[in-house]
């Protein structure tokens, strides 16, 4: 960490970078990405999700599609889908409103 602090950056042993790479995987999704999860889950499943809660879901779908992976998965959720009310409302709507509170 003082390394970091220093020069502004540090690095991880190779053991260390082979264990990461052994154990954690990230993905992530583009507003385009974001936007289809909502609309998708909103229109198939009657459910309204948030920005974030698209981000985690489209993600998990990648990771299931790219490992073939059946077992059960959690997606924790803490924003609500009215915090983001003009971005959700773009997304299953497909235009623009003119305020959140419109949306």
């Amino acid at each position: 960490m003082k390394e970091l602090n220093t020069v502004g950056r540090y690095e991880v042993s190779n053991e260390i970078k082979a264990f990461i790479a052994e154990n954690f995987i990230g993905y992530f999704a583009d507003e385009n990405e974001t936007a289809k999860t909502i609309n998708t889950f909103y229109n198939d499943d009657k459910y309204l999700i948030d920005t974030h809660t698209a981000v985690a879901m489209n993600c998990a779908e990648k990771y299931v599609s790219a490992f073939n992976d059946d077992k059960k998965m959690v997606v924790a959720s803490t924003a609500s889908a009215y915090k983001f009310a003009a971005d959700v409302y773009k997304s299953i709507a497909n235009k623009d409103a003119s305020a959140d509170t419109e949306a």
